[in-house]
């Protein structure tokens, strides 16, 4: 039986659909990254600094993967249920961007944190960050 690591099944799962990069922790994400440059012959990491550049990263080697193996491209199933409508822009959602945003809803600082954290993978050093903003608003007038 064949003995399969946690980083050599994501890189499959990956390689299948790459939205399952949104699923994996900060250390799974290196873990894979390095499965996947070793399968390349490119060089390790040790960690990535942001979240948003190991998933960048780990998508451009699948997409090399898939170059090189001649893997065709996945389309998306197709869905029944109609599609939700995009938001109004396309700009994207930043950590700014989402404390205003839950500011205005009326959320705590304490609910905000809880929020961004999870979502930008935030260590606990920017704490303040959601005091930061309510007070920048408050400055500029803005609610």
């Amino acid at each position: 039986m064949e003995t399969v690591t946690f980083a050599e099944q994501s890189a499959r799962e990956l390689l299948a659909m790459p939205a399952t990069v949104d699923a994996l922790s900060s250390a799974r994400l290196v873990e894979v990254y390095n499965y996947l440059a070793n399968r390349l012959d490119l060089t390790e990491v040790k960690r990535f600094s942001t979240r948003a550049t190991a998933e960048r990263r780990i998508l451009a080697l699948v997409e090399q993967w898939r170059a090189l193996h001649k893997v065709p491209e996945l389309k998306a199933p197709a869905s029944k249920a109609p599609a939700s409508k995009a938001p109004a822009s396309n700009a994207a959602i930043t950590v700014a961007s989402r404390c205003r945003e839950m500011i205005r809803a009326g959320h705590t600082n304490a609910a905000i944190w809880k929020v961004i954290q999870k979502q930008f993978d935030l260590p606990g050093s920017k704490k303040s960050y959601p005091a930061w903003y309510r007070s920048d608003m408050k400055r500029r007038g803005v609610k």
